[in-house]
């Protein structure tokens, strides 16, 4: 698991991930509905069309305890995504256990570099 130190180093974006919690739409960045219009011409922050990536092999990694990422998240973005996702789920990993997570090489690489080689 994540030592208690990492976490003074996260991104500002991440730690504003946080405090936002749960949207209804997989969307850009808000950036509050003034500068939004500036960046991407409407109030709103546009939703990223993922019916309109094309299928491909891909790897999905996720975490049972991962609470910015739950299961809801998870399924509905493989179902945007339609066809050709490879899903690992690991019962004991949260978001950013897959990158600071001491046992993250034995729990995880070997799923990566398997469906890299294929």
């Amino acid at each position: 698991m994540i030592k208690p130190i990492v976490m003074h180093h996260l991104d500002i974006s991440l730690v504003t991930l946080f405090a936002e919690g749960r949207m209804s739409n997989f969307a850009r960045y808000d950036y509050g509905s003034t500068e939004n219009v500036k960046r991407y011409g409407m109030s709103s922050a546009p939703p990223y069309m993922l019916t309109n990536i094309p299928p491909l092999d891909m790897m999905l990694i996720t975490g049972m305890r991962d609470a910015l990422a739950d299961a809801i998240d998870v399924t509905r973005l493989i179902v945007e995504l339609h066809g050709g996702v490879k899903v690992y789920t690991d019962p004991l990993f949260g978001h950013l256990d897959f990158i600071f997570a001491d046992s993250a090489n034995t729990r995880v690489y070997g799923e990566i570099l398997s469906f890299l080689q294929t």
